[in-house]
């Protein structure tokens, strides 16, 4: 029976393709959401992107404080979209690669938390135009 993200496929692989960063439990795994929203009649959309930080309970981790927005495009500059998704690319791998230092308050010592994308949510339109502008290796 499948109640969260835990239980999947993907979560079982990666766990078992990286043992490491699970090993640390302050590292935080991550879904990537993007849907576009016609506000207007006729008129040019806006996509937000938001995270949802899957480390969290299930009950609480679609609630609005618990998600990360990462930005919200206009749907007018299409240029803008391809320079949020190259700094995304660039910051998510520069997150998984090295991370970054944060102050464990419990501990009280500074430690290096990585960041992992497990999955990318978006309708049909946005998955095909950021497979178009993301250039990922």
């Amino acid at each position: 029976m499948l109640r969260g993200c835990a239980d999947g496929d993907a979560w079982k692989e990666k766990k078992a393709r990286y043992p490491e960063f699970f090993q640390e439990l302050r590292n935080v795994i991550i879904l990537l959401c993007a849907d576009g929203a016609s506000v207007w009649k006729n008129k040019a959309g806006v996509f937000p992107m938001y995270f949802q930080i899957l480390n969290l309970p299930p009950e609480i981790r679609s609630k609005y404080e618990y998600l990360e927005v990462y930005g919200i495009l206009d749907g007018i500059h299409p240029a803008d979209t391809t320079l949020l998704y190259n700094k995304l690319v660039d910051e998510l791998k520069e997150l998984w690669e090295t991370g970054c230092g944060v102050y464990d308050s419990f501990s009280e010592e500074y430690v290096r938390v990585r960041c992992m994308l497990l999955g990318v949510i978006m309708d049909y339109k946005g998955l095909v135009d950021a497979a178009k502008r993301m250039d990922v290796n």
